[in-house]
C-alpha cells in the first residue's frame, strides 16, 4: 500500500475502500500514567542557615571547636562602615563583644543542633569557647532563647559548661539589652545554674548590693534555692546572713508560703545537713539583727512538718555559742526576752550540752535577773524543766535567802506540781 500510495495516490485510495479495516490499538489496563518530572534542588536553594549548621556541627564533632566559634562570629559581624550599622539605634543595642549582631550570632550557634544526642555536647563545647573568648553575652543569649524552645536541654547545656564560663555567662545577662535577651534572662538561667555557679553569682550580687533585696529575690525564685543557699552559706556566711536580713525586714509569722517560710525551709535543710555552716550564719544573723534572729529561729522551730525541727535548730543556735560563747549568749538572752520565742530551743540546748545551759542562764539573768526569774514557773510549764533547774541553782546563789533550792530540789525529784506551787506562791509575793 505504501508503495501504491507512492506511485498513485488515486489508485491507492479506492483499493482502501475495498479492505477492511485496521485493528484498533489494545492498550493494557495496568499501564500507570508517567509521574512528572521532580525538579532539580539546588544548593543555592536550601535554607543557607541550616546548611551552615549542619557545616559547623560537623566541624565541632571533629574537634575543630575554635574554628566553629569563629566562623560564627565571623559570619554576625556586621561591617562597621554600613549605614545601618552607623544609624541604626536598634542595631547598635543589639551588638556585643567586638560589634558582634548578638541575635544573628544566636541564630548560627542554634543551627548547630540537629537533634540528635551529640547537640549537648556540641552547643556546650561552643559556648564554653565562646565565653573565652569574650563573648558570654552571645552565650547567655542563646542559653536564654533555647530555654524557651527545650528547657531541659538548655539546663543540661548550661550544667555541662565548665564553671568559670557558666558564671561568666550568668553575668553577662545582666548586661545585655533586654531588646536583645528578652526580660527575666538572669532568673532564667540562674534556675538551670549549678548550684556553685548560682552562689557564687548571688554572693556577689550581695556584695555589690549593700543590703538591698534584688539577690533575695533571685534567691527565691530558684527550683533549687536550698542547695544554693547551702553553698552560699559554705562560702561566704556574712554576705548570706546579709540575704537573711533582707528577707527578714517584712517578716510575716502567721501568712503561710511567704518568702520568710519558703527561706526558712531552706535554711532548716541546711542546718539539718551541715550544723556547723548554719551555725556561722545564724551568729553573723544575731550580730546584724537580733529582732529577725529571733524570727528566723521561730519559723525553724515551729513551722517544720519535721518532727526534728526542734533539735536541729537546737544544734544550730548550740554551735553559735561554741563560735562566740560570750557573744552570742548576749544576744540568745535578749532574744529570750520576747513573749514568742520558742524556750524550747534554750531547752534542747542545755539538755544537748550542759555547760552551754549554764552559760546561757548566767547571760539571763545578767540580761533581765528580774524578768527570768519570772518566767520560771512558764518555763515548768512548758516542760523547759532542765534550763529552768539551772536557773533556780544560780539564783539560789544570789538569793539564798529565797526558796530557790527547795523548788529546785523538787523539780529534779520529778515533783513537778510540787515545784511549781511553790515557785508561783513565792513570786506572787514579791
Amino acid at each position: 500500500m505504501h508503495a501504491l500510495e507512492d506511485c498513485a495516490e488515486d489508485v491507492a485510495a479506492a483499493v482502501r475502500r475495498h479492505l477492511p479495516p485496521d485493528p484498533p490499538i489494545d492498550v493494557p489496563d495496568d499501564v500507570d500514567a508517567p509521574e512528572p518530572a521532580v525538579p532539580a534542588v539546588s544548593i543555592e536553594a536550601l535554607d543557607p542557615t541550616a546548611f551552615e549548621g549542619k557545616r559547623l556541627a560537623l566541624l565541632v564533632r571533629r574537634g575543630d571547636v575554635a574554628q566553629a566559634a569563629t566562623d560564627i562570629l565571623v559570619r554576625a559581624t556586621p561591617d562597621p562602615d554600613s549605614d545601618g550599622a552607623r544609624t541604626n539605634i536598634f542595631s547598635k543595642m543589639s551588638l556585643g563583644h567586638e560589634g558582634v549582631h548578638l541575635s544573628n550570632a544566636a541564630d548560627g550557634v542554634l543551627a548547630l543542633r540537629q537533634s540528635d544526642a551529640e547537640d549537648l555536647r556540641t552547643l556546650a563545647a561552643v559556648l564554653g569557647a565562646l565565653a573565652l573568648r569574650g563573648h558570654p553575652d552571645l552565650a547567655a543569649v542563646v542559653l536564654r532563647r533555647l530555654a524557651d524552645d527545650d528547657t531541659a536541654l538548655a539546663t543540661d547545656v548550661l550544667q555541662a559548661v565548665p564553671r568559670s564560663q557558666a558564671l561568666a555567662v550568668v553575668r553577662a545577662s545582666t548586661t545585655v539589652s533586654f531588646t536583645t535577651i528578652g526580660f527575666g534572662a538572669t532568673e532564667a538561667l540562674l534556675a538551670r545554674a549549678p548550684a556553685p555557679v548560682a552562689a557564687e553569682f548571688l554572693l556577689a550580687a550581695a556584695r555589690d548590693s549593700q543590703g538591698a533585696k534584688e539577690p533575695t529575690d533571685l534567691l527565691m525564685g530558684l527550683p533549687h534555692r536550698t542547695e544554693v543557699l547551702h553553698r552560699m552559706a559554705a562560702g561566704d556566711h556574712q554576705q548570706t546572713a546579709r540575704v537573711l536580713n533582707a528577707v527578714a525586714v517584712d517578716w510575716s509569722l502567721t501568712d503561710h508560703n511567704t518568702p520568710e517560710h519558703r527561706i526558712t525551709a531552706s535554711f532548716l535543710h541546711v542546718a539539718r545537713a551541715d550544723s556547723a555552716v548554719a551555725a556561722r550564719v545564724l551568729l553573723q544573723f544575731l550580730r546584724f539583727n537580733t529582732g529577725s534572729a529571733a524570727d528566723l529561729l521561730y519559723l525553724m522551730e515551729t513551722a517544720s512538718a519535721q518532727g526534728d525541727a526542734t533539735r536541729v535548730t537546737a544544734r544550730a543556735l548550740a554551735g553559735t555559742l561554741d563560735l562566740a560563747p560570750s557573744v552570742a549568749a548576749t544576744e540568745i538572752a535578749r532574744m529570750a526576752r520576747r513573749e514568742d520565742f520558742p524556750i524550747r530551743l534554750l531547752e534542747q540546748v542545755t539538755v544537748d550540752n550542759s555547760p552551754h545551759g549554764t552559760l546561757l542562764a548566767t547571760h539571763m539573768m545578767a540580761q533581765d535577773l528580774a524578768y527570768f526569774r519570772s518566767q520560771i514557773p512558764s518555763m515548768i510549764r512548758q516542760r523547759a524543766t532542765t534550763l529552768a533547774a539551772e536557773l533556780l541553782r544560780q539564783l539560789a546563789g544570789q538569793e539564798p535567802e529565797a526558796p530557790w533550792t527547795l523548788i529546785r530540789q523538787a523539780l529534779t525529784a520529778g515533783a513537778i506540781e510540787a515545784a511549781l506551787a511553790n515557785a508561783d506562791a513565792y513570786i506572787a509575793t514579791r
